[in-house]
Protein backbone atom coordinates (compact mmCIF):
# COMPACT_ATOMS: atom_id res chain seq x y z
CA UNK A 1 0.00 0.00 0.00
CA UNK A 2 1.61 3.11 -1.08
CA UNK A 3 0.37 5.28 1.82
CA UNK A 4 1.60 2.96 4.19
CA UNK A 5 5.61 3.10 2.13
CA UNK A 6 5.21 7.04 2.18
CA UNK A 7 4.50 6.97 6.33
CA UNK A 8 7.52 4.46 6.61
CA UNK A 9 10.03 5.93 4.77
CA UNK A 10 8.52 9.71 6.77
CA UNK A 11 8.83 8.63 10.14
CA UNK A 12 12.06 6.94 9.55
CA UNK A 13 13.52 10.44 8.27
CA UNK A 14 11.39 11.75 11.53
CA UNK A 15 13.96 12.57 14.72
CA UNK A 16 11.42 13.03 17.10
CA UNK A 17 8.39 12.39 18.56
CA UNK A 18 6.76 15.42 17.61
CA UNK A 19 8.18 15.45 14.25
CA UNK A 20 6.80 11.21 13.93
CA UNK A 21 3.49 12.88 14.43
CA UNK A 22 3.64 15.84 11.86
CA UNK A 23 5.24 13.09 9.58
CA UNK A 24 1.55 10.88 9.75
CA UNK A 25 -0.50 13.84 9.68
CA UNK A 26 1.46 15.15 6.41
CA UNK A 27 1.86 12.11 4.77
CA UNK A 28 -2.03 11.37 4.90
CA UNK A 29 -2.40 15.10 3.88
CA UNK A 30 -1.07 14.33 0.76
CA UNK A 31 -2.54 11.40 0.06
CA UNK A 32 -5.85 12.92 0.53
CA UNK A 33 -5.17 16.08 -1.42
CA UNK A 34 -2.41 15.32 -3.67
CA UNK A 35 -2.35 13.25 -6.83
CA UNK A 36 -3.66 9.92 -4.90
CA UNK A 37 -6.73 12.06 -3.90
CA UNK A 38 -9.54 9.39 -5.28
CA UNK A 39 -7.96 6.46 -4.51
CA UNK A 40 -7.47 7.54 -0.78
CA UNK A 41 -11.46 9.35 -0.67
CA UNK A 42 -12.49 5.56 -1.85
CA UNK A 43 -10.14 4.37 0.94
CA UNK A 44 -11.82 6.72 3.81
CA UNK A 45 -15.26 6.73 2.93
CA UNK A 46 -16.41 3.89 -0.12
CA UNK A 47 -14.73 1.13 0.75
CA UNK A 48 -17.62 -0.86 1.37
CA UNK A 49 -18.75 -0.84 -2.12
CA UNK A 50 -15.58 -2.68 -3.01
CA UNK A 51 -15.72 -6.57 -3.38
CA UNK A 52 -15.13 -8.78 -0.35
CA UNK A 53 -11.70 -9.82 -1.31
CA UNK A 54 -10.89 -6.22 -1.69
CA UNK A 55 -12.06 -5.07 1.26
CA UNK A 56 -10.42 -7.82 3.28
CA UNK A 57 -7.04 -6.84 1.85
CA UNK A 58 -7.52 -2.65 2.10
CA UNK A 59 -9.16 -3.22 5.35
CA UNK A 60 -5.54 -5.69 6.39
CA UNK A 61 -3.71 -2.39 4.62
CA UNK A 62 -5.40 -0.27 6.95
CA UNK A 63 -4.66 -2.41 10.19
CA UNK A 64 -0.89 -2.14 9.12
CA UNK A 65 -1.08 1.64 8.43
CA UNK A 66 -2.87 2.50 11.62
CA UNK A 67 -0.49 0.47 13.85
CA UNK A 68 2.28 3.00 12.90
CA UNK A 69 0.02 5.34 13.83
CA UNK A 70 -0.98 4.26 17.00
CA UNK A 71 2.92 3.50 18.28
CA UNK A 72 3.74 6.84 17.68
CA UNK A 73 0.99 8.36 19.46
CA UNK A 74 1.62 5.19 22.36
CA UNK A 75 5.00 7.13 21.98
CA UNK A 76 3.85 10.86 22.57
CA UNK A 77 1.38 9.84 25.03
CA UNK A 78 4.59 7.90 26.91
CA UNK A 79 6.43 11.18 27.11
CA UNK A 80 3.76 13.30 27.90
CA UNK A 81 3.57 15.28 24.71
CA UNK A 82 -0.53 14.17 24.36
CA UNK A 83 -3.15 13.65 26.78
CA UNK A 84 -5.64 11.65 25.03
CA UNK A 85 -5.49 8.43 24.84
CA UNK A 86 -3.37 7.22 21.60
CA UNK A 87 -6.76 4.45 20.30
CA UNK A 88 -9.48 7.88 20.52
CA UNK A 89 -6.63 10.51 19.26
CA UNK A 90 -5.85 8.82 16.26
CA UNK A 91 -9.63 8.17 15.67
CA UNK A 92 -9.83 12.01 16.12
CA UNK A 93 -7.31 13.60 14.06
CA UNK A 94 -7.74 10.71 11.29
CA UNK A 95 -11.40 11.84 11.02
CA UNK A 96 -10.53 15.44 11.14
CA UNK A 97 -7.44 14.92 8.49
CA UNK A 98 -10.52 13.18 6.44
CA UNK A 99 -13.09 16.50 6.80
CA UNK A 100 -10.47 18.35 5.46
CA UNK A 101 -11.49 17.04 1.67
CA UNK A 102 -14.81 19.31 2.09
CA UNK A 103 -13.05 23.01 2.69
CA UNK A 104 -9.33 22.88 2.07
CA UNK A 105 -8.42 24.56 -1.18
CA UNK A 106 -4.57 23.05 -2.07
CA UNK A 107 -3.94 25.25 -4.21
CA UNK A 108 -5.26 28.38 -1.43
CA UNK A 109 -3.32 30.53 1.54
CA UNK A 110 -2.44 27.38 3.58
CA UNK A 111 -0.17 24.97 2.35
CA UNK A 112 -0.16 21.04 3.31
CA UNK A 113 2.43 21.98 5.58
CA UNK A 114 0.83 24.95 7.33
CA UNK A 115 -2.26 23.02 7.62
CA UNK A 116 0.46 20.35 9.46
CA UNK A 117 1.68 22.67 11.54
CA UNK A 118 -2.34 23.72 12.62
CA UNK A 119 -3.23 19.71 12.93
CA UNK A 120 0.53 19.45 15.18
CA UNK A 121 -0.87 22.23 17.27
CA UNK A 122 -3.93 20.52 18.41
CA UNK A 123 -2.59 17.14 19.04
CA UNK A 124 1.26 18.22 20.86
CA UNK A 125 1.23 19.79 24.37
CA UNK A 126 3.08 23.06 24.27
Amino acid sequence: MAMEEALKESLAEAETTTDKIRALITTELDFIHGEAGNATAVLIYEWRVLSEEHQQELLEGRDNYFRYWHETLQQAKAEGLTVIEPKYLRQLLHGALAWTTYWYQPDGKLSIEQLSDRALSLVVKD
